[in-house]
């Protein structure tokens, strides 16, 4: 997950015009995951988000103030809720097919990027490439009007997916090296929604919520 690209923000601000206007078209949980957008405060930029955030300061005389300017700024962050983007090259997906047109979509609740990693907690197990392992986390899905599963399946292949995340700020976490990787750092977060769209139409997919 990077700091968004002029194309991605120019969609992004597309995407916004057009939530407003399907508004009157939502169902009852696409309202709600609305209510909750509503409230919660963008990340325009996560790498600048986490950093402030796990007080990322470079040795030298302002580092004092540094440190002092990101603890205050986690103490009003974990009292508020916040919503980024996550596009193809950071969203971890597995989706399966099922009867009347539904949708059985898998996601991983971990994201990894700049030397941090956002999770609910330090992961408590690694895989033989010392990667952390953690639980996939279910939705039910619905395919569009008109869409085939061979196409959302295809959609995916190329990177046509993206997510849209609330979460609520926890705190930090640290984990061990493992597998001769080097110390994970994070930030833990609480989920509260997610919604997976095409990322061409804004069309959703599925809703999953806390």
């Amino acid at each position: 997950m990077c700091s968004l690209s002029l194309g991605k923000l120019l969609w992004v601000f597309g995407f916004v015009l057009f939530s407003f206007s399907a508004q009157a078209q939502e169902g009852p949980k696409e309202q709600l995951f609305a209510n909750l957008r509503e409230q919660a405060k963008s990340i325009d930029n996560l790498k600048s988000f986490l950093r402030l955030y796990m007080g990322d300061c470079e040795m030298g005389p302002e580092a004092a103030g540094c440190r002092q300017q990101s603890a205050a700024f986690r103490q009003q962050a974990n009292q508020n809720s916040y919503v980024f983007f996550a596009f193809d090259d950071a969203l971890l997906l597995e989706l399966r097919s099922l009867p009347n047109g539904q949708l059985n979509i898998s996601w991983l609740p971990f994201f990894s990027s700049f030397g941090y990693a956002l999770s609910a907690h330090a992961p408590r197990q690694w895989n033989r490439e010392g990667q952390p392992i953690y639980p996939y986390m279910q939705l039910r899905g619905q395919l569009p009007p008109g869409t085939q599963a061979e196409e959302v399946l295809r959609w995916q292949k190329v990177g046509r997916l993206a997510a849209e995340i609330i979460v609520v700020p926890k705190g930090m976490w640290k984990a061990p090296p493992s597998r001769g990787k080097e110390t994970l750092e994070g930030m833990g977060v609480s989920w509260k929604a997610i919604r997976i769209f095409d990322s061409r139409t804004g069309q959703t997919l599925g809703i999953w919520m806390n």
